[in-house]
């Protein structure tokens, strides 16, 4: 690419950000978009195949990697011994959050629009993504519990999508109303009281 078409690219893309964040995917114009960033929209198609993939290339690569990180993050605690796991599970859910909390605080506006302004494109699920992988991971560790002889409640898959989202939805709000880097970590960390509490009742942990 020369470097009059990155420029054009990265005028097209500050543009687009503003456009996306203003109005959401759903409501944005790439004709709006090429106006602003003073190209036609034809140049715009030149370098973005469509709403879809202007939308990806502010978003796509932060996506992947908080997903990445997150269900690695996740697997790794599976592969721990099972006493291990019981050990260190509030623990290693604290400093997997937080890391990915800086990520997230890094790449602001990226997540902004994935959490807010998605609807309609392809990432207006990614969320949903995420409370997946959080259920698996509750569902795994409780029959590891349960491999122990532990007695937990039997918890319907209903529940547990309720629990897991309850709290990746807390988590995201840091986000959604754009609180200080310092005021989210101390949220996070009354958020993971909160749930430590609940989830240790529910599994017998007390």
């Amino acid at each position: 690419m020369t470097d009059k078409a990155d420029k054009t690219r990265q005028r097209i893309l500050e543009n687009a950000k503003t456009e996306f964040l203003g109005k959401g995917f759903s409501g944005a114009s790439l004709r709006t978009i090429a106006k602003n960033a003073g190209v036609t929209t034809g140049a715009l198609y030149g370098l973005f195949s469509s709403k879809d993939d202007l939308f990806e290339a502010l978003v796509g690569e932060h996506a992947s990697f908080f997903l990445k990180e997150f269900s690695e993050a996740q697997d790794t605690f599976a592969s721990l011994a099972p006493g291990v796991q019981v050990d260190t599970m509030h623990a290693n859910s604290n400093s997997v959050l937080e890391k990915l909390l800086d990520y997230m605080f890094d790449h602001i506006t990226a997540f902004r629009l994935l959490l807010s302004c998605s609807a309609g494109s392809r990432y207006e699920l990614w969320l949903e993504r995420l409370i997946t992988i959080e259920e698996e991971s509750a569902k795994n560790f409780m029959a590891v519990l349960k491999s122990q002889g532990r007695q937990t409640e039997n918890l319907s898959d209903e529940i547990i999508h309720m629990l897991s989202g309850s709290f990746l939805h807390g988590v995201m709000e840091n986000v959604v109303h754009e609180m200080p880097r310092t005021r989210a970590v101390e949220n996070i960390r009354m958020l993971q009281k909160y749930a430590t509490a609940g989830w240790n009742a529910l599994l017998g942990l007390d």
